[in-house]
């Protein structure tokens, strides 16, 4: 999780992105996010160079930048770093981190911070990397990836029905195993106004005694715990629905990415869309700030962990309850207090409008309330309204400003065309279309992989038609990637980069048409590349083809090419 506190901001460079000058904040905050500001007694435990490694010419420079964590992951904010060269006579570095190339070889650079030190391999050539017809760029670096995320929907009540268990145990792990190749590393949990109330009729729908018809009423009916805020009455707070989505979803995804190395980051969204009661937790934040930490407590004390971030509201802006961006802030501030107060530290995640442009607009009155800007981590806007390319760009510089991360966290129906736009323009750290799976009439969009459960003693799982391009996207670019500049000069190649925290290099480059195109500026190495194309008048939907690895030298571009439009991975292996 990310601290309450300041992010930091290690370098600054300035660049030009569409014409239009930008200040590119490299925020690189530690992989498993921090907590508050450390205890002035909290060592120095690591040091992280980004990028890893860089290719440069002979009297060409690349900006490298230091990341400073202490032992308890903390990232230090302004650290002392010395910066040293192995063999100056090959590449120098300056006191900044700024590396300069003199002879071709390789030198190993380093920095140092309270005797902990990172390295980075800076190879010279002769001559510069080989141009393309794209061509990378690794010393300007914009945002760094915190995950792909979907909601824990997965049909546990498909169609207003129930499914046996049965058939839920044949479909859910095909579920997952496929969310994990996909990419999803991100959870966002909903939890409903409704929850805090003295009796939870959730069971009783689960186990069929009423009708969905029945329960669904509830879902807003929020009832106070007690009168005070203060004072925590835990027999009015009730979690059945929220377990059945981390025992059945959370969970197994949890587990599955953690055997590979991962972690699963998991948010827990704030969903009030009705007005059901004259008590809502938004319009008191005291009562808001209790009952995130009543949540809180409740996940620790059955799970042993809890949420990386909070999703302040769905949708503010939407429904028979609204809510203002001042009204979000008080609430961030009086929620950040309380939980801090116990010692939790999670991400802030606001204002989530169902319209960019509301989104936009309620960030100054969020930060406007004093303490809100040391807890929200991170912009986050739906696609639903109001969105428009000035939109996405301001909310992109917006984020970039101000030191937050930007996220776009829902769209049914968006494909790789936003996604790309939202990485580019948004500078989005985090993307969600919706949902993991659910039961569904065609392929409408919100759901990455879909259900046929019509022989509930056979349910089939096929991926969405969507999800096979934005898997270009989320298989190869991890958390922790950091996307640094790509160009062409070609109007049908919309080319990105990213380094992930590894230092291996991906492009993944959008495509309008066949064509054969190099790509100049990546490391000597072997890479895979991989596409999907399609369909066409001529062809079906062509999905995750291998089109063979290809080996490249120092200085070398690399030839590829894809035979319609589409996307296309070309990624370090």
């Amino acid at each position: 999780m990310t601290a309450p506190g300041t992010a930091t901001t290690l370098s600054v460079m300035t660049t030009s992105r569409d014409g239009i000058l930008a200040a590119t904040v490299i925020a690189l905050l530690a992989a498993c996010n921090s907590a508050s500001a450390p205890p002035a007694t909290d060592e120095i435990g690591s040091v992280l160079i980004s990028p890893a490694t860089v290719t440069i010419g002979v009297g060409q420079s690349r900006q490298l930048s230091a990341t400073v964590f202490t032992v308890s992951n903390h990232v230090v904010a302004s650290p002392a770093v010395t910066w040293t060269s192995a063999d100056a006579s090959v590449a120098s570095v300056d006191e900044d981190g700024r590396v300069t190339g003199h002879s071709a070889g390789q030198a190993g650079i380093t920095a140092k911070s309270g005797g902990k030190a990172g390295t980075a391999m800076a190879s010279v050539i002769a001559s510069p990397p080989a141009e393309g017809d794209v061509t990378v760029d690794a010393g300007t670096v914009y945002q760094r990836i915190n995950g792909w995320e979907a909601t824990a929907w997965m049909s546990q009540w498909s169609c207003n029905d129930v499914y046996p268990t049965t058939t839920w145990d044949r479909y859910a792990p095909v579920v997952f195993d496929g969310a994990v190749d996909l990419g999803i590393n991100r959870l966002r949990l909903e939890l409903r106004s409704g929850a805090e109330r003295p009796t939870d009729v959730f069971p009783d729908f689960i186990a069929g005694r009423i009708a969905f018809e029945d329960w669904r009423p509830t879902w807003y009916e929020a009832i106070n715990d007690n009168s005070s805020s203060t004072s925590l009455n835990t027999a009015g707070f009730h979690y059945g629905e929220l377990d059945l989505e981390i025992d059945r979803i959370a969970l197994p995804l949890k587990q599955r990415l953690e055997a590979r190395g991962e972690k699963l980051y998991i948010s827990l969204d704030f969903v009030d869309f009705g007005r059901q009661s004259s008590f809502e937790h938004l319009h008191e934040p005291a009562e808001y700030a209790e009952f995130m930490l009543a949540a809180f407590q409740h996940i620790r004390s059955k799970y042993g962990w809890v949420p990386d971030g909070i999703e302040v509201v769905l949708e503010p802006d939407n429904g028979a309850v609204q809510f203002t961006g001042s009204e979000i802030g008080q609430a961030i501030v009086a929620a950040g207090d309380r939980l801090k107060a116990a010692g939790f530290s999670p991400d802030f995640i606001a204002p989530s409008g169902a319209s960019a442009l509301w989104s936009q607009q309620a960030l100054p009155q969020i930060l406007a309330v004093p303490g809100a800007r040391q807890y929200l981590k991170e912009l986050s806007y739906h696609r639903y309204r109001d969105v428009t390319t000035q939109t996405i760009r301001t909310i992109g510089d917006l984020g970039t400003q101000n030191g937050i991360r930007t996220a776009m966290l829902e769209h049914i129906g968006s494909g790789y065309e936003d996604l790309h736009q939202d990485l580019k323009l948004g500078m989005v750290s985090t993307w969600q279309q919706y949902t993991l799976a659910g039961c569904a009439t065609g392929d409408p969009g919100g759901r990455h992989f879909l259900i046929d459960a019509s022989d509930l003693s056979n349910p089939r799982v096929t991926m969405a038609s969507r999800s096979h391009f934005l898997r270009q996207y989320f298989k190869w670019v991890r958390a922790g990637a950091v996307r640094v500049e790509a160009s062409s000069a070609i109007g049908a190649l919309d080319p990105l980069a990213f380094i992930n925290a590894d230092g291996s290099y991906v492009v993944v480059v959008r495509a309008g048409d066949a064509r054969n195109f190099t790509i100049g500026g990546l490391p000597a190495g072997r890479y895979g590349v991989v596409y999907t194309v399609g369909p066409n008048d001529s062809s079906p939907q062509q999905s995750a083809i291998d089109a063979g690895d290809v080996t490249i030298a120092a200085g070398e571009a690399l030839a590829t090419g894809i035979p319609g439009h589409g996307v296309i991975t070309i990624f370090a292996r």
